[in-house]
């Protein structure tokens, strides 16, 4: 009687460090569910500050477009100030060898 008794103690105690476990674990999952999630919602915040790539990208061709225009015009200024010079030496050429 004794030893059954002791039995049944023993499994009442063996179910209760099993449920107590049981509920452990499910706390410790349940935490790690949220704070995955505040992980989650922090990214998201986070990626919502962040410029969007897109518009990166189209900014930064825009401003190669821009520099590509401001590249040639500076070419175009440099060569119609070579043809000035050029017109300018042809010009006082002509005055040198009508002096002659």
């Amino acid at each position: 009687m004794m030893n059954d008794q002791h039995l049944d103690e023993s499994k009442k105690r063996l179910a209760a460090r099993e449920r107590a476990e049981q509920i452990y674990r499910e706390q410790q999952e349940h935490e790690e569910q949220e704070r995955r999630g505040w992980t989650r919602i922090a990214d998201l915040i986070v990626m919502h500050h962040q410029p969007k790539m897109r518009k990166d990208k189209r900014q930064e061709q825009k401003e190669e477009k821009e520099e590509e225009k401001s590249n040639a015009r500076d070419k175009a200024r440099q060569l119609y100030e070579q043809a000035e010079e050029q017109e300018q030496r042809k010009k006082s050429v002509r005055r040198v060898i009508g002096r002659v």
